[in-house]
């Protein structure tokens, strides 16, 4: 409980190093604010996920490569998972009729689910045993296996990608902006000026 306190703490010292010259700023209760968070996370996962695949068209270690590769699409992935907490982006109402962007989507959907959260038989993937005959003593025999996995995208199969996370962050953009509206009216309706006055975190770091 203490080490969650203490992170309260320093996202509300973050907050207002970045924010608190220029603004006052009201903690909002969370009951009301669950769908602004949600596509503020959204959007600093999307980012998130630019800066990796810009950055796995610099390496050429296969290590950040696949560090870099797993993360893009496990972060892409989180925006589109169910959650009871938080809200989830919906599919058709983000790419529509665009089948460009959508067959990417799939693509990432598809290496997350079957290639990075579950062990199940992919393209992605491909593994092999077997029986290893000794050459100079043929009654010799041992068990091998190899495997392979996918490495990383041609630069221009990563800039398809970065257009279809582009994408999406612009619909996240909007929805961002447009609940933000919508919370801004509803905290109105439901609090005094006194009680609002009270959500302001400023005085604690001044």
């Amino acid at each position: 409980m203490e080490a969650k306190e203490d992170f309260i703490k320093k996202l509300l010292e973050v907050t207002y190093n970045n924010y608190g010259d220029d603004f006052q700023l009201a903690l909002i209760p969370e009951k009301y604010s669950k769908q602004v968070i949600s596509y503020g996370s959204m959007k600093v996962d999307l980012i998130s996920v630019l800066d990796y695949l810009n950055e796995l068209k610099k390496t050429e270690n296969t290590i950040f490569e696949s560090s870099f590769m797993y993360s893009a699409i496990s972060i892409y992935g989180r925006c589109f998972t169910s959650s009871k907490d938080y809200t989830q982006l919906n599919v058709k109402q983000v790419f529509g009729n665009n089948s460009i962007h959508l067959k990417n989507h799939e693509y990432l959907r598809n290496l997350r689910d079957r290639f990075i959260a579950h062990r199940r038989k992919t393209e992605f993937e491909l593994g092999a045993a077997f029986i290893a005959v000794s050459k100079s003593n043929p009654e010799k025999a041992t068990m091998k296996f190899q495997q392979m996995r996918i490495g990383s995208w041609s630069v221009k199969r990563i800039d398809e990608l970065i257009e279809t996370v582009n994408y999406v962050l612009i619909h996240v953009e909007k929805k961002f902006e447009s609940c933000g509206l919508r919370l801004y009216d509803k905290i109105l309706e439901n609090y005094s000026t006194e009680e609002i006055e009270s959500f302001f975190i400023n005085h604690l770091f001044e």
